[in-house]
Formats: C-alpha cells, sequence, structure tokens
C-alpha cells in the first residue's frame, strides 16, 4: 500500500512495516548500493560491492521482476510500462537500498 506519511512517501506492507521511498539514486549508508539513473528509459544499473537479489514493484504493489545482479550490473526494464516503480535491492553482504524510480 503506497501512502504519505508527514510529507515522506512509503510503501506499507500487509503487516504494517513500512519502508521510505526515495526519488533520487539511494545510497546506503555505508555507500555501497546505488541504483540510478532516474528517471530511466530502458535499464537501470546497480552499483554494488556484491552481487545483488533485485525485485522490482510496481507503484500499486504487484512485482514485476525478481532477478540477481552481479557487483555494478544492469538490468533491461523496457519491458515495463511507463510509471513509478519501487526498486528493492539486497546484497550478499547484507546491505539493502530502497528507492523509487521513474520508468518513461
Amino acid at each position: 500500500i503506497y501512502e504519505k506519511i508527514t510529507g515522506i512517501d512509503v510503501l506499507r506492507d500487509e503487516v504494517g512495516c513500512t519502508t521510505e521511498l526515495r526519488s533520487q539514486p539511494n545510497i546506503t549508508k555505508n555507500n555501497q548500493i546505488k541504483i540510478y539513473p532516474n528517471p530511466a528509459s530502458d535499464h537501470i544499473t546497480i552499483e554494488s560491492s556484491t552481487s545483488c537479489s533485485v525485485d522490482i514493484y510496481h507503484i500499486t504493489g504487484q512485482q514485476v521482476l525478481s532477478t540477481q545482479v552481479v557487483p555494478s550490473g544492469q538490468i533491461d526494464i523496457s519491458g515495463l510500462k511507463d510509471g513509478v516503480y519501487i526498486v528493492r535491492c539486497k546484497g550478499s553482504d547484507g546491505t539493502s537500498a530502497v528507492t523509487k524510480i521513474i520508468k518513461q
């Protein structure tokens, strides 16, 4: 469920946990995962020091893509419709990043 809480975009799951959404490239606190460009048209780049598990969700919450990427890999999003998506990346070293991207 997508909502705004005091001006912050969040994604709330069915048990009430929330995830803050960002519209700019997301960098974890230890600067290990970057997701860009934003907006994107045909691909996004996941820059990290380890391989990552990547899930992409339509803003409605429907998962539209799930894949693995090697460090500094690209994901083809040309098959996705234009709109807003949530990208969740979990590194094999335990790091993670969640960001909102716009597909044009």
